[in-house]
């Protein structure tokens, strides 16, 4: 049965994954969740990844629910996956509640010297 917040996730992944995954990456995931039949036999998901067409998104959601009904656990295993391949610069929203905080990549941060001793 899905979870509540399984709609959020979703979309969270799907995000993540439109932004980052190439086919090697769809690969992986078929290996880590057993879903080789769900990822390859899908009529669109590579030909639109391949050309960026607009309806990718669209298909990034369908494979997940599908992988999701096989198991519900395998959201999990692609969450841990997106965040072990590309950190914390993916965009990327656990569905655990967390207290709000703003990050900024390190390249948008300018540290000044706050001591004399301080070298650049």
């Amino acid at each position: 049965m899905p979870q509540k917040d399984t709609p959020l996730r979703i979309l969270n992944i799907k995000s993540a994954i439109s932004q980052h995954f190439k086919n090697e990456n769809w690969a992986d995931i078929a290996l880590l969740t057993n879903s080789k039949d769900i990822i390859y036999n899908h009529d669109r998901l590579f030909k639109s990844l391949r050309f960026g067409d607009d309806d990718y998104p669209s298909n990034i959601i369908e494979v997940l629910q599908m992988i999701e009904k096989v198991n519900t656990k395998y959201l999990d295993i692609v969450e841990q996956y997106i965040h072990d391949k590309f950190g914390d610069d993916s965009i990327f929203v656990s569905s655990k509640k967390i207290k709000r905080q703003l990050r900024f990549p390190r390249q948008f941060v300018k540290f000044q010297k706050i001591h004399p001793q301080m070298k650049d």
